[in-house]
């Protein structure tokens, strides 16, 4: 499994290029943080559907992928509350270019 993982952690670094790897607090610096971490889980699950399950392609792409889909949107929920909160605190903040 950590070949998925491995392969999405790519898939990631190659989509925040875009945003030379800073999370802007832009709506296009946030579109393209979220579209990497969504795009990024579902290569993980469907690299790791096809590659160590039994079952077919379709199996992998709908299933797998899926529900590493719904764990990339989980931990987006989960962890831009957060940064906002630690932003708000002072702790660290975005870059606004």
């Amino acid at each position: 499994m950590i070949v998925g993982f491995a392969a999405s952690a790519v898939v990631f670094d190659l989509l925040m290029f875009a945003s030379h790897h800073r999370i802007r607090s832009t709506a296009h610096g946030m579109l393209v943080t979220v579209f990497a971490t969504l795009l990024s889980a579902y290569c993980a699950g469907v690299i790791i559907g096809v590659f160590f399950t039994n079952n077919t392609f379709l199996w992998a792409v709908t299933f797998w992928g899926g529900w590493h889909l719904v764990g990339g949107i989980v931990a987006l929920v989960v962890t831009l509350p957060i940064i906002i909160s630690l932003e708000r605190a002072g702790v660290r903040r975005f870059k606004n270019e």
